[in-house]
Formats: C-alpha cells, sequence, structure tokens
C-alpha cells in the first residue's frame, strides 16, 4: 500500500493524469522468490481499491503458479502451469 501512495504521488506530481494509470501489483519473482507473497498478493486485492484505479494482475504460469504446484519439491514447468493460472486468474477475478 505504501510503495504504489508513493508511486502514484510520485507519478502525479510529475504530471501524469491520474486517469493514466492502472495498478499492476506485480506477481512471481517481482514480488521475490517466496510463493507466499504472490499467494498473499491475490488474498488482498481488495486492499488496491483504495487507490480508485484500475487493477492488472497478470498471473499467467509464473513462477509462483510453479512453485505452488510443486511436485516432490520440483516447480512444475510453464506447460504445466495452466490449471493454477486459471485458479488465480479467478483469485483476482
Amino acid at each position: 500500500i505504501g510503495f504504489f501512495g508513493e508511486r502514484i504521488a510520485a507519478l502525479e506530481r510529475g504530471g501524469i493524469a491520474r486517469e493514466r494509470l492502472i495498478l499492476d501489483p506485480g506477481m512471481g519473482f517481482f514480488l521475490g522468490r517466496d510463493p507466499q507473497l504472490s499467494l498473499a498478493v491475490l488474498r488482498n486485492l481488495e486492499c488496491l481499491r483504495r487507490f480508485g484505479l484500475p487493477l492488472c494482475v497478470s498471473p499467467s504460469r509464473t513462477s509462483f503458479i510453479g512453485a505452488t504446484l510443486a511436485a516432490g519439491g520440483a516447480p512444475r514447468p510453464p506447460g504445466e502451469r495452466g490449471p493454477g493460472t486459471r485458479a488465480a486468474a479467478m483469485a483476482a477475478c
């Protein structure tokens, strides 16, 4: 929340109109190697609504899905992450 508040304020001070902004909370390695961080973002997307901006959530075959679906400690390869991608997209909706 603090990160986005600061970024939005800086962009507006720089002359970017608020209606041109979209929030993308990031998924996977953007947040870190721990898949729990991305899962926490998905669980708490509603908190970002306070900014009154559209949200862009794109979990498509990201690393956190591969790690979450890991079998025997090995992350699932991108080609096997479709069901996890659909589940994450539905959670975002």
